[in-house]
């Protein structure tokens, strides 16, 4: 079910998201990869795919993922929230091209996201400790808006389904479904607990609405 569901979700907002308006007018592209060094967060199922996304890997490349997944789970691990945004620390997925290395299993939270210009994201990285750069970043507000939505509707789903529809710093939620299959075992079962990776304040406010929104509809 997590597995289908993450994948039904990614498919729909890459085809609500083909055929927006601004699609054509979207500066990203391969070896563009300003926002590949910002933090990204994905529930559980999501991480879920990509994992098993790693483990169809041939032995070789299985083991440079994971180390590449623990190296950066310890790092993000000691960052404060604030230096998180403010370091510019690449994606463990980042290849030496610059290009996705699992563009095909990409957490929603980056499928969601483009830019109109690569200048903008260019300035934006290389001053990081000025906030107006980033929020001058032209986006494509109509692709925002579809994940949003379709964020929206998985989180309402999981919450149905009795699932645990947190948000999870991608590395650390990573390396916990890595170091114990019981973590990823829980999730599937319904099981409760403590957070098994890092959780941003973000996803905090984002699990509020969603409760919000929840009690709203029934």
């Amino acid at each position: 079910m997590a597995l289908r569901l993450a994948g039904d979700a990614a498919a729909l907002l890459d085809a609500r998201g083909a055929a927006s308006a601004g699609a054509a007018a979207r500066a990203c592209g391969p070896g563009c990869a300003f926002c590949c060094h910002l933090p990204v967060t994905l529930s559980v199922p999501e991480g879920l795919r990509i994992l098993a996304h790693i483990d169809s890997l041939d032995v070789d490349a299985r083991e440079r993922a994971v180390a590449a997944v623990f190296a950066v789970a310890a790092a993000v691990s000691g960052d404060s929230e604030e230096l998180l945004f403010l370091v510019r620390r690449p994606c463990a997925f980042l290849g030496e091209d610059q290009r996705c290395t699992i563009y095909e299993v990409r957490p929603i939270a980056c499928r969601g996201h483009a830019s109109m210009s690569r200048q903008a994201c260019a300035d934006a990285h290389a001053a990081p400790e000025d906030p107006a750069l980033a929020d001058a970043i032209p986006i494509d507000l109509a692709l925002r808006d579809e994940k949003n939505r379709t964020k929206t509707t998985l989180g309402l789903t999981l919450l149905q389904a009795g699932r645990d529809p947190l948000d999870y710093e991608l590395h650390t939620l990573l390396r916990a479904l890595l170091v114990d299959a019981q973590v990823g075992e829980a999730w599937l079962s319904g099981q409760g607990g403590e957070a098994p990776a890092r959780v941003l304040a973000i996803s905090r406010e984002a699990l509020d609405e969603l409760r919000y929104l929840a009690d709203a509809l029934d």
